[in-house]
Formats: C-alpha cells, structure tokens, sequence
C-alpha cells in the first residue's frame, strides 16, 4: 500500500498549477530530510546519468532542460516527439517528480534543479498497482524535485 501511495503522492506533482518563470525559484514545500540549494551537492546532469546508483538517495543541484516531467543534458532532446518515454533518449534523461504549484513550461526551458536521485524500480513495490507520472512510462533515474529555477 505504501507503494502505491508513494506512486500517487510523486505523480500528483503533475497536475501543477503554474508555470516557472525564468529566475524565478519555486519553494516546493516540506520534504523529510533537508534538500535545498544550500546543502546540494552541484553535479553536472550528464555525471549523474553516466553513474545514478552512485548518487542514489543524495540531495543534488544539475542544471538541464526541463520539459514536461523530464530533464535533459541538451536542448536538442526535449523536443522530439515522446522524448519523456523514448529509450533513443534515455541517455540524456533524468525524471522529474514535481511538486503541485511546479507546472512544465510550455516549451523546453533551461533550468537549475535541486532534488535527491532515486529510480522507478523503487516505485514498483509488491502492493503498487499503479504508478503514475514519468515511471508510469519509462524507467531509470530520477528527481524527487524539491525545487527548479529557470536560468536565463
């Protein structure tokens, strides 16, 4: 059952309310332990895919292309068609899990992401019937976002 809560609480994120605005930094509210800019540890996006389980479970700050509920190393991969789920992408792509009040900007924007790495096979419990969001369509690694600033 937790599994399955867990799986609707991270997809809930989604279903935002707003867009970010560049420079602007969204508070993404109370989490378990501490994750913010302050203790993240700033890693290029490209090292944390190279090595995911090497990062698992830590709060990180990388900087990619956010679109929709995935970030990318390049700007060139957001905008292909099912970029969020394709496997030619994977390569370039972390998931998202978003807070509610984060909504995806209409098109591809550069942006810092703080958040601690984790990955769908954690989701996918005994109990979990359904996961929802980015696992629900793909798997691999991802953020448990706790907060995203548009750059410039």
């Amino acid at each position: 059952m937790r599994g399955l809560l867990l799986g609707f609480g991270l997809a809930a994120a989604v279903l935002a309310t707003r867009p970010a605005q560049a420079g602007e930094q969204l508070d993404l509210g109370p989490h378990e332990r501490r994750c913010d800019g302050a203790v993240a540890r700033k890693v290029p996006l490209d090292r944390v895919l190279a090595d995911p389980n090497a990062y698992r479970g830590e709060c990180v700050s990388v900087v990619g292309y956010w679109a929709s509920r995935a970030a990318f190393t390049e700007p060139m991969a957001p905008p292909r068609r099912y970029s969020n789920a394709s496997a030619d992408v994977a390569r370039f792509r972390i998931g998202l899990y978003l807070p509610d009040d984060a909504l995806p900007p209409p098109e591809p924007i550069r942006a810092r992401i703080v958040g601690v790495v984790s990955d769908c096979s954690c989701l996918h419990e005994a109990e979990t019937l359904l996961v929802l969001g980015y696992c629900h369509y793909t798997g691999g690694p991802f953020l448990d976002v706790r907060y995203i600033r548009a750059l410039e």
